[in-house]
């Protein structure tokens, strides 16, 4: 009888960031089972897609990084700045609206969801405490990703030991927008200062090109993070590689794929 041996899709981590015992891995749009718009590891339960085959597709990112898929947490994504700590395995399953998780517990691995916004991973390997969040625009301005760090220290993390890696997001030459957007990221961060260099004035008038990894590398950066790595992928012009919500609304496709990080931490 023949074996039929599980499908193992690829990902990528940051060179600078090889902890001994914790796993990650930015995983793309290749590797699954879905068709069509979603070709091909569409893992996003809110997508458009067959729900059986998102499944698998969840399984197989899981199997390819060693994880666990029964022990996959993950969040109600709703571009916030509210955080999840998952402090016993009943809690992976219970998915509630946030955009960040944390946890002590090993074995577990946390997901997050992107098409364009950035997935970032933290790891303090020291304490054993690992954490994931979905920064969008909104999210990011709101605070998710300082809040994220903050979950972490509240569970025995130390700011000093935390690692971050942000992993691919739109760049900043594929993401023009305009002044309301503009308008609307600075009102929200604090100070707006913050948010103000990461603008930059496009050739065309009124609209601007946002860079929002340089953006989440500062949020990291006020929330005491000095270990910030960053992948350098553009979801949006690596259209062979990444799923990307604007992308898609520029062909007037019905819908996007979404691709999934996860980081977990072994016993």
């Amino acid at each position: 009888m023949d074996i039929v041996m599980p499908k193992i899709a690829p990902f990528i981590t940051h060179d600078g960031f090889q902890p001994r015992q914790i796993t990650y891995g930015f995983f793309g749009a290749k590797g699954g089972v879905s068709t069509g718009i979603y070709n091909s590891l569409n893992c996003g339960m809110g997508s458009d897609d067959d729900k059986v085959l998102v499944q698998e597709n969840r399984q197989i990112a899981a199997h390819s990084l060693g994880a666990n898929p029964q022990k996959m947490a993950s969040v109600y994504q709703i571009h916030s700045a509210e955080v999840v700590t998952i402090a016993d395995e009943a809690d992976i399953n219970q998915r509630p609206k946030a955009d960040g998780l944390v946890t002590a517990l090993p074995e577990v691995a946390l997901s997050i969801l992107t098409a364009d916004c950035t997935p970032i991973i933290f790891a303090d390997e020291a304490a054993g405490i690992i954490g994931a969040c979905h920064a969008g625009w909104r999210g990011a301005a709101s605070g998710i990703i300082q809040n994220t760090v903050k979950a972490m220290c509240a569970i025995g993390a130390d700011t000093h030991h935390i690692s971050a890696v942000i992993g691919p997001t739109i760049a900043r030459p594929s993401y023009q927008i305009g002044q309301d957007m503009k308008d609307e990221v600075l009102s929200l961060s604090t100070p707006s200062s913050l948010a103000e260099p990461y603008f930059f004035a496009d050739n065309e008038a009124g609209k601007f090109l946002f860079d929002l990894p340089g953006f989440t590398a500062r949020c990291l950066s006020e929330a005491g993070i000095t270990q910030i790595f960053d992948v350098g992928r553009d979801t949006y012009s690596e259209s062979d590689d990444y799923f990307s919500h604007r992308r898609a609304t520029h062909h007037k496709l019905a819908d996007s794929g979404r691709q999934i990080t996860l980081i977990s931490k072994s016993s």
